[in-house]
C-alpha cells in the first residue's frame, strides 16, 4: 500500500495556479504524532510514503520524519519546489538508502514564465539548487530518481519542449505533465491560465517530439532514456502520441484507479481519504452517499480509518466508473471508458470532458 501525505499545508511560495492554497490548515501533526501515525500505518503493511505540500522542506523535522522511515526500510518520495534545499539537507538525501525519488516542480522554461507563476527571485535559485542535488547523487553513487513535474497551462504550453530540455541539462531522469486542478489560486486566476483542449495537446505533443529527439541522442550516449510518462494522460491522447511517436512508449494495459485499494490519502491533519481527488469533490460525493466520516490518525489508529463503512463505502462509490461516467459526454458511451484515465470524479464534476470530444479526436487522429 502507498500513503501519500499532504505533510504540510504551508509553504514559502504563492503560485498562481496552486489548488493547495484552499485547504490551509491551522494545526498539522506535530513530530511525534506524525512518527506514531507512521508506525501504526508500516505494521499494517504500507511500504512506501509520497511526502507531498504545501512545501515538505518547510517543516522543521522534516529530515527526522525521512530518517525514520529510511531505517524502517519504507521506501521514499518528495515532491518539492526545491528552494529550501541547503548543502546539508542536500548531504543527508544522498545518505538515504530507501529514498526512491525526488520531483521538482519547475512550471516553466524560462526565466520570466518560471517567475510569473511562482514569483520572482526563485529561478536562479532553484537551478543552483537542483544541479548540487544531481552532481551529490551522482557523486556518492545514490540511487533515487531526479525528476521534474510541470502543470500545464497557458502561460507555459509554449515551453514544454524547452522544459523537456531543461530536464535533459540536468539529466533528470524523469520528466512528466500534468493538467491543472481548477481550485485554489487555479481558480482565482483562471483567466491567466485556462488552456483549451486542442491547445494543451499539442502542448504535449511538443513536449513528446522533444523527448523522442533527446532519447536517440541520448541513446548514442550510451545513456538512460529520459522517461516520459503518458499513462496517465486520456486514453485518446496516449494512443494518438504513440502511434505518431512509436519510439516513445508502449502504452500498457487499461488505467486501474487504485484509490483507497493501493493508493492512500492524507490530509496534513491525518485524515484519511481514498484519494486527493475524493477530498476535492467531497461535497458532490456526500450529496449521493451520505456524509464522509473525517477519521484522524493518530488520533484514531489505521485500521479504524481503513475500515470504517464510510471509508469503505467511498472506495466502491469511486470504483464505479461506468455509473460515474453515465452522464459524462462522451464518457457514457466510450468504450475505453472502463480503462480510462480521465479520473471519474473530475469527470463527473465537469459534465463534459473537453479532451475527447469529437472536434478534439479529429484535430488529432
Amino acid at each position: 500500500m502507498r500513503a501519500r501525505f499532504e505533510i504540510t499545508t504551508r509553504c514559502n511560495l504563492n503560485c498562481i495556479h496552486c489548488g493547495a492554497t484552499e485547504y490551509k490548515i491551522s494545526k498539522e501533526w506535530t513530530t511525534a504524532e506524525a512518527i506514531a501515525a507512521f508506525e501504526d500505518m508500516i505494521s499494517h503493511g504500507v511500504h512506501e510514503v509520497d511526502f507531498l505540500g504545501g512545501e515538505p522542506f518547510i517543516r522543521e523535522d522534516i529530515l527526522e520524519l525521512l530518517s525514520y522511515l529510511n531505517d524502517k526500510g519504507i521506501g521514499i518520495l518528495i515532491s518539492t519546489n526545491g528552494l529550501l534545499l541547503n548543502e546539508n539537507t542536500i548531504d543527508f538525501l544522498a545518505t538515504l538508502p530507501y529514498l526512491i525519488g525526488i520531483s521538482f516542480s519547475i512550471d516553466g522554461a524560462s526565466k520570466e514564465v518560471y517567475e510569473t507563476i511562482r514569483g520572482k527571485g526563485n529561478y536562479e535559485k532553484l537551478l543552483t539548487n537542483v544541479q548540487a542535488l544531481v552532481s551529490k547523487n551522482k557523486e556518492t553513487g545514490s540511487q533515487f530518481q531526479v525528476g521534474l513535474t510541470c502543470v500545464i497551462n497557458k502561460l507555459n504550453a509554449p515551453e514544454t519542449d524547452a522544459i523537456v530540455a531543461l530536464a535533459d541539462q540536468f539529466d533528470f531522469n524523469n520528466v512528466s505533465f500534468i493538467n491543472i486542478g481548477w481550485f485554489g489560486n487555479a481558480q482565482k486566476n483562471k483567466d491567466k491560465l485556462y488552456i483549451g483542449p486542442l491547445e494543451e495537446f499539442k502542448a504535449y505533443d511538443r513536449a513528446a517530439r522533444k523527448v523522442t529527439r533527446v532519447n536517440r541522442i541520448r541513446a548514442m550516449k550510451g545513456k538512460k532514456a529520459l522517461s516520459f510518462s503518458i499513462d496517465s494522460m486520456p486514453s485518446i491522447w496516449k494512443y494518438a502520441l504513440v502511434q505518431k511517436y512509436p519510439l516513445l512508449s508502449q502504452v500498457g494495459g487499461k488505467f486501474e484507479c487504485q484509490a483507497g485499494t493501493g493508493t492512500l490519502y492524507f490530509d496534513a491533519s491525518g485524515v484519511l481519504y481514498p484519494c486527493e481527488a475524493v477530498r476535492i469533490h467531497l461535497k458532490s460525493i456526500e450529496s449521493e452517499i451520505g456524509e464522509y466520516e473525517k477519521i484522524p490518525l493518530p488520533e484514531h489508529t489505521y485500521e479504524e480509518a481503513v475500515t470504517s463503512e464510510s471509508f469503505k463505502k467511498t472506495v466502491a462509490y469511486v470504483q464505479e466508473k461506468r455509473q460515474l461516467y453515465h452522464d459524462v459526454v462522451p464518457c457514457g458511451s466510450c468504450k475505453f471508458s472502463d480503462g480510462c484515465s480521465v479520473c471519474p470524479l473530475h469527470a463527473k464534476s465537469e459534465k463534459v470532458i473537453y479532451w475527447c470530444t469529437e472536434d478534439t479526436i479529429n484535430h488529432i487522429s
